[in-house]
């Protein structure tokens, strides 16, 4: 009787040490030594930026300063907060807003380059350092026009999608110029107005009636090793002359939109 009780009793303290906190877990997923940074694909004139990565339940820094460590100089970063998204047990989402500054900038505001790198030195909360990948980002020297973008954002059909205003005028759209040189690769499933985008040219343009709208839509799914893509690009129109700018969009998905993160760390870390 007495064998009989020990053993009942290691079977409550083990069942005790898995369900409880800082014990064994049995959480799918791989373990993370540090936090794995999200590759961005961003062309932008906005001078806040996000940065994100994926932490497991083992890692408990915070992200203190962020450094831009191969852009142009005078580049400063100023770490204003951050949001968690938490998957499922193992895995956190951390996304930091950063603000973005110059002291190339001119009396007018303007930057006189754009911004461009790719690596960051983070600073944690314990005063260790770490220099990360994050992809490729932009800010462009140039001011995009957004007027015309009547909404943007995400839908529940695995879409991001934006929404221009309706047209003033009878319009024959032409096609899709992405700022961001060989951006195109990364987008292969776009719409415009249920018209896939590579039936659209300036010989077979998709034409709008006077206040007719514009709906843009972007698969989400197709993000390859990127995890956070927004590209500006510009909507063409036929003139006279040829091509002109109609409108400028930001087009693009991030990790969270589909709740991905498992898969995305897969992508990466194979």
């Amino acid at each position: 009787m007495r064998k009989k009780f020990i053993a009942l009793a290691m079977i409550v303290v083990f069942a005790f040490a898995v369900t409880s906190c800082g014990s064994i877990r049995t959480v799918a997923g791989p373990d993370l030594e540090k936090p794995v940074f999200i590759k961005q694909l961003v062309y932008t004139d906005e001078m806040d930026i996000e940065l994100s990565y994926i932490q497991d339940y083992n890692w408990d820094k915070v992200v203190s300063k962020v450094a831009v460590v191969d852009g142009p100089k005078g580049v400063k970063c100023k770490v204003y907060d951050y949001d968690e998204y938490q998957e499922d047990e193992k895995y956190t989402l951390i996304t930091v807003h950063v603000g973005i500054g110059s002291s190339q900038i001119d009396d007018s505001g303007e930057l006189p380059e754009d911004i461009k790198f790719s690596k960051v030195k983070i600073t944690w909360d314990d005063g260790s350092e770490t220099t990360e990948d994050v992809g490729n980002i932009v800010i462009s020297s140039d001011d995009f026009d957004y007027d015309m973008i009547d909404e943007s954002g995400d839908s529940d059909r695995g879409n991001s999608y934006v929404n221009l205003e309706p047209a003033e005028k009878d319009t024959e759209l032409t096609g899709l110029k992405f700022r961001m040189e060989g951006a195109e690769k990364y987008f292969t499933d776009i719409l415009f107005n249920e018209t896939p985008l590579s039936e659209i040219s300036v010989k077979h343009p998709l034409k709008l009636r006077t206040g007719e709208s514009t709906n843009i839509t972007v698969d989400i799914n197709s993000h390859g090793d990127y995890g956070n893509v927004y590209i500006a690009a510009d909507v063409m129109e036929k003139t006279k002359k040829g091509e002109a700018v109609y409108a400028t969009v930001l087009l693009g998905w991030n990790i969270w939109d589909d709740g991905n993160i498992k898969d995305y760390l897969k992508t990466i870390l194979e």
